[in-house]
């Protein structure tokens, strides 16, 4: 087990919304389980090779001075399968960070 990229070990992830319309609007602070490891503050040493990858594949990116269109067009990819890849997001992953923005709109 590694130590989680997303929350560095914390176990939650703290963020910022902004409400635009109700008697709470306006922005506000929350912190939730991190979505990334599910609160355990470590992800498995091959999630965390993912991760490691994905930065170096954007790194990459970024230094040819491709964006993130440009890129996924070159690779046979969409916008989206890139952003995963270079995020070291896999589709369960994608549900759990879906979950969680799900759990901040409802706070």
């Amino acid at each position: 087990m590694k130590t989680c990229p997303e929350c560095e070990g914390k176990k939650r992830v703290e963020g910022t919304i902004s409400q635009c319309r109700g008697p709470n609007a306006g922005f506000r602070k929350i912190s939730l389980d991190c979505w990334r490891c599910e609160g355990v503050g470590q992800v498995a040493a091959e999630v965390a090779t993912r991760i490691a990858d994905g930065k170096r594949m954007r790194l990459d990116r970024i230094a040819r001075n491709f964006s993130p269109l440009s890129e996924a067009k070159r690779l046979g990819i969409t916008v989206l399968e890139l952003s995963d890849l270079e995020f070291g997001m896999t589709p369960e992953d994608r549900k759990r960070q879906a979950k969680c923005l799900l759990e901040m709109s409802l706070e």
